[in-house]
């Protein structure tokens, strides 16, 4: 009987199951036709319908997954990409689905969402994760190595991810290349050999293109001229284009300032453009053209640059400089446009609609004028016409409609090279100036000096973003600071660099110095390259180092100028001081996403372009690094050059030069309000006993050229509200940044003679700065 009770028992549970099961694997069944219906629906490209079977199907099993990637697609078709991420966020946060990686585009669409939200350590860890299962996508690699990089020592990341090559060339090409251009962002050119290894991808391709160009540019980096004939030679020989090789060569000896035994630059680029129909890209050729043309202006070969340029637009868009511009600054050389001597003034007329509210006309300064010159402010009336009378010059006029409150209204460009030119101004929406008002803790009785060097800030874009009133940060240091145009001559930066760390190198000028100098001015713009005449710096006295003289007392100076390619500019980031202990800089980053909040206003082409993205990406890092070392305490004098702004402003200033009512919206202007608020962060970090020094190597005259007119203003530690007369040379600026910190030196002196003493009470000795982590504060 008990074994009868228990079968009978046992097939009533066998009964039980087997019906629970059934209901199980009917509502499965149900389940995966619902997960079909929205992923055929989303393949159809039938958005609504597969968002309207709603996302009930999404959970952390194997069905919800496949749901949650289905809909996601949908929503991103959509433009909705916050909610594509939520969901797949929601499934992520699930512990049950911690073994899981969605596909390898919305993988990269979260890591994305969450660096720009702050959420860095977050970011890293998903990227790290799905690097497991997609190894070979360079961007989530360069995800985790970036994101990692930002509360961790990039060094660290950089050693603990190369513990990951293999000798499996296929399976770590992608993490090899991605590691070459993190070592080679910190001029690490030995690194950046090591990790791309000796052996290339065998086939033709952009794996094997990014293999080559990454060991190219490693051996012009540090100026191993031979080795970087050998690899486009071997490029060649496994099947590269000759034209192509040839082309590349030339531009990275015109880029790096390199010289070669059988040509010159200009040789080597002309000779490569005879078989510019056989490059293989457009971009290949652009950069051919633009570098030939940037040699010949700094030359002085303008018939030549302007029928290389003739050429360029017959077969090629968006060539970097206009012809305009050359003949411009082919009349400027002349000093005719700088002296106006020979030049009649001509008229700009402004003319409103009727129905515009009254308000001011402000018009940038003539050009027999400095200038860090006020606009004029004129009168304006509604259906009128003002007559203002300006010369032609290598600068145009700029001018902004302001209403009575202040607000502005319109803005933009024009050119007085006709005898009368008309300007119809169309009103826009009231703007009103942006205000800031720095928060500066109590001084403590030391005194740090933080100058900031935006590299090719100039002092007639700050102006008109003035007068937009859009920097404010910029505007208040103007008004309650201290200013002065440098003279930097020659305009290069590598010469800039070399003045301020080495202020004494050239002081008396012999043969040798003069042929040196010489040699910057032919080779050391920005677009055309390094010092030729560099060899005669090993016979040229070395003088005294701006970090060195002050950090060999009780301070600690920070050098993040970048020395590379043709900047002589010390070692980068090293600290020095006190009592001349060195030490690398710690924490920094080469590069990080924006954050949300620096993202409003983004223009397209840095979203939808990664190498223009990447230039602002540096310069977020760049200030965050600044601002990082201001608030950690140790650093008496910093010194670090923002380079992007440089690089953006050679690519888009040609737009800038239109004639045309622009209101403020150029792709280049939004870089230097984003700059502008990044050094009021970095001033709050400072308090009131500090300087805080903007500053910039020189100006810029033409996409191609820059001008000698650099900016100085300083602010903070007692220093009253002023202006140096004249134009004082850049040369000068080393002994002031050490005599605000008390070290007296027999410097060529500059701007200043009075300003307060530096208060004596040092800092306790640190031996390391430990840079905390950037803030998360995205939103």
């Amino acid at each position: 009987m008990k074994s009868r009770a228990i079968s009978a028992t046992l097939a009533v549970v066998l009964m039980v199951v087997a019906v629970s099961l059934g209901v199980v694997s009917a509502r499965r069944v149900q389940r995966q036709a619902m997960v079909g219906e929205i992923c055929d629906a989303t393949r159809n490209s039938e958005w609504e319908l597969a968002l309207s079977l709603g996302d009930d199907a999404v959970d952390s099993g194997e069905e919800g997954r496949i749901a949650a990637e289905c809909l996601c697609w949908a929503y991103a078709a959509q433009d909705r990409l916050d909610e594509c991420v939520q969901l797949v966020e929601k499934v992520l946060a699930d512990p049950a689905a911690d073994d899981w990686v969605p596909d390898v585009t919305i993988a990269r669409m979260v890591v994305r969402q969450r660096a720009e939200s702050g959420l860095f350590q977050e970011a890293a860890e998903l990227a790290r994760r799905a690097n497991k299962v997609y190894s070979r996508d360079t961007q989530l690699i360069e995800a985790e190595m970036i994101n990692r990089s930002i509360y961790e020592d990039e060094i660290d990341v950089l050693a603990d991810m190369r513990t990951r090559l293999s000798d499996d060339l296929e399976t770590s090409l992608a993490l090899r290349l991605v590691l070459s251009a993190g070592y080679e962002r910190r001029s690490d050119w030995d690194g950046s050999l090591e990790v791309l290894g000796e052996v290339p991808p065998p086939e033709p391709g952009s794996a094997q293109t990014a293999w080559f160009e990454g060991r190219a540019g490693a051996f012009a980096g540090s100026e191993r001229r031979e080795e970087l004939k050998k690899t486009y030679d071997w490029w060649q020989s496994m099947g590269g284009n000759s034209a192509d090789m040839a082309a590349r060569y030339a531009i990275r000896v015109s880029m790096f300032g390199l010289s070669d035994p059988d040509f010159t630059r200009i040789e080597l680029l002309k000779n490569a453009m005879d078989d510019e129909e056989k490059l293989g890209s457009d971009a290949l050729k652009r950069t051919l053209y633009e570098r030939l043309i940037g040699h010949y202006l700094v030359d002085g070969y303008t018939a030549e640059a302007l029928e290389v340029y003739d050429r360029a637009k017959e077969k090629l868009d968006n060539v970097l400089i206009s012809r305009e511009e050359i003949l411009r600054s082919a009349a400027s050389s002349s000093r005719l446009s700088d002296l106006g001597a020979d030049r009649a003034p001509n008229a700009l007329v402004f003319h409103t609609p009727e129905d515009a509210p009254p308000g001011r006309l402000l018009i940038s300064p003539a050009i027999d004028e400095e200038p860090d010159t006020e606009f004029h402010s004129l009168p304006i009336r509604p259906g009128r016409s003002l007559r203002v009378e300006r010369k032609s010059a290598i600068h145009p006029q700029r001018w902004v409609y302001r209403g009575e409150t202040g607000q502005t209204l319109a803005s933009g460009t024009v050119w007085p090279d006709r005898r009368e030119t008309r300007v119809d101004i169309q009103p826009r929406p009231p703007k009103a100036p942006e205000e800031f008002e720095p928060q500066l803790a109590q001084g403590d009785g030391r005194r740090r000096v933080f100058v900031v060097i935006p590299d090719c800030e100039d002092w007639r874009i700050v102006q008109y973003l003035r007068a937009r009133g859009e920097m404010p940060v910029h505007d208040f240091i103007l008004r309650n600071g201290y200013r002065a145009v440098l003279e930097s001559s020659p305009a290069f930066t590598g010469a800039a660099m070399e003045s301020l760390v080495w202020p004494t190198r050239g002081k008396h000028v012999t043969f040798l110095g003069l042929a040196n100098r010489l040699g910057m001015e032919i080779g050391g713009l920005a677009s055309v390259g390094k010092n030729p005449f560099a060899f005669l710096q090993k016979v040229l006295p070395e003088g005294e180092n701006l970090f060195e003289r002050v950090g060999a007392g009780p301070h600690v100076t920070a050098n993040l100028l970048f020395s590379h390619g043709y900047i002589d500019a010390g070692e980068h980031a090293e600290l020095i001081g006190p009592s001349s202990k060195r030490r690398p800089a710690g924490q920094l980053l080469a590069m990080r996403p924006l954050n949300n909040r620096e993202k409003n206003g983004l223009p397209e082409i840095f979203k939808h372009h990664r190498a223009y993205r990447s230039e602002v990406e540096k310069m977020a890092a760049e200030f965050d690094s600044a601002t990082n070392l201001a608030r950690s305490g140790e650093v008496d004098l910093l010194l670090i050059r923002i380079e992007p702004l440089d690089i953006l402003t050679h690519t888009f200033f040609t737009e800038m030069l239109r004639s045309e009512q622009d209101d403020g919206a150029h792709t280049l202007l939004w870089a230097y309000r984003y700059l502008d608020r990044r050094i009021g962060e970095v001033w709050q970090e400072l308090d009131a006993d500090d300087v805080l020094v903007v500053m910039s190597d020189h100006g810029i005259r033409t996409a191609l050229e820059h001008d000698e007119a650099a900016i100085f203003t300083a602010i903070g530690g007692g220093i009253e509200h002023g202006r140096a007369p004249g134009q004082p040379h850049l040369r000068g600026i080393p002994q002031t940044l050490a005599a605000l910190l008390g070290v007296q030196t027999s410097w060529p002196k500059t701007i200043v003679a009075d300003w307060p003493e530096a208060p004596t009470r040092a800092h306790a000795q640190i031996d390391s700065v430990q840079v905390p982590p950037a803030s998360p504060s995205g939103n």
